[in-house]
């Protein structure tokens, strides 16, 4: 993923691997990728100088590859807890806010899973959704003031 030459290129096979191992067929076929796979989307998360929306995108199909039947990849104690740790360090997304419903709504059936490996990250998942509340909120108050403006403007 990484060796893509541009970041359109990065950005695109991210969100194609996520789709590709959600999609699969058995959890059995999905684990023989899964040593390849996560490591190759945990260093896109990684790397300081990659772009925003191949970070926004490979983590998106992390969140994917965790809640993968049933998030077998996350009760998975060789692969899971890193995988989701790393993961929860690129959200909130920032750029491509279409992996928002594979993402967050990913969060959310982790939080549902009966699993010690997984439940551990529970504060840092709600963590994650307040952040995103947060700056959804702030930016929300700063169109109703730029439009509250306008509008006393206009009335002038």
């Amino acid at each position: 993923l990484s060796s893509a030459e541009s970041g359109g290129l990065r950005r695109n096979c991210a969100y194609c691997a996520g789709v590709l191992a959600e999609l699969c067929g058995s959890a059995a076929e999905a684990s023989k990728y899964l040593p390849t796979l996560a490591p190759a989307l945990a260093a896109l998360l990684d790397d300081e100088d990659e772009e925003q929306g191949v970070k926004d995108n490979a983590a998106s199909a992390c969140v994917r590859i965790l809640t993968m039947h049933q998030c077998a990849a996350a009760k998975d104690p060789a692969t899971g807890p890193a995988l989701l740790d790393r993961t929860l360090r690129a959200l909130p997304l920032r750029e491509d806010f279409e992996e928002a419903a594979a993402a967050y709504g990913g969060l959310c059936a982790l939080l549902r899973v009966d699993d010690s490996e997984v439940n551990v990250f529970a504060p840092r998942i709600v963590q994650t959704f307040a952040l995103v509340a947060t700056e959804e909120a702030g930016k929300a108050a700063k169109r109703l003031s730029a439009a509250a403006a306008t509008a006393r403007g206009a009335a002038r």
